[in-house]
C-alpha cells in the first residue's frame, strides 16, 4: 500500500498555495486515469471525505508521465508518495492541501511471471527490497515482503 499526495512544482505552485479545496479551481489539475469525464479527488473537509472532480487540461494513465508534467510545472497532480517523496524532499515538488488529505492508499502491486511455485531468490530479493522501502516511511504506505506473500 502506498499513500497519495498532491504535488506540484514550486514554481507553479508559488508563493499563493491552494488553502482549501475550492481553492483547486485556480490551478491546472492534471488527471489520471482513462475516464472521458475525469476523476476525482478525494480531499477531507471538516470531518467528511468530499469528492472533489478534476477538470484538467491534461489527462494520463501514467504516473510517472504526471510527475514530469509536475516537475515541469503542468499544474498538479495526485500521486503515489513512493513516486513523489524523493522530489518532495529535494525541493522539486511541494506538497500541498495536505490537512486535507484523507490519508487512502492505494495498493502496489509487484508481478512476476514464472513457474508456480518457484521464486527466484533475485527476484524475492527484490520484491522483499521494494516491500522494505515502503515500510519504512510512513508516508509512502506498508509494504508485505515477498517471503510474506
Amino acid at each position: 500500500q502506498t499513500g497519495q499526495a498532491i504535488v506540484g512544482s514550486p514554481g507553479y505552485v508559488g508563493r499563493r498555495p491552494p488553502r482549501t479545496p475550492a481553492d483547486l479551481g485556480r490551478y491546472r489539475l492534471l488527471d489520471f486515469g482513462y475516464r472521458p469525464r475525469g476523476s476525482t479527488w478525494p480531499l477531507r473537509v471538516g470531518r467528511k471525505i468530499v469528492e472533489v472532480p478534476v477538470r484538467g487540461a491534461l489527462r494520463a494513465s501514467d504516473g510517472e508521465a504526471l510527475r514530469h508534467l509536475a516537475l515541469a510545472g503542468a499544474g498538479l497532480a495526485r500521486l503515489s508518495r513512493y513516486q513523489v517523496t524523493a522530489d518532495i524532499r529535494a525541493g522539486r515538488l511541494v506538497a500541498v492541501l495536505e490537512r486535507c488529505n484523507p490519508r487512502d492508499t492505494v495498493p502496489v502491486h509487484a508481478v512476476y511471471l514464472g513457474r508456480p511455485g518457484r521464486l527466484p531468490s533475485r527476484v524475492r530479493a527484490v520484491l522483499d527490497f521494494l516491500a522494505d522501502e515502503l515500510g519504512r516511511d510512513p508516508g509512502l504506505g506498508h509494504g508485505q515482503a515477498a517471503s510474506q506473500a
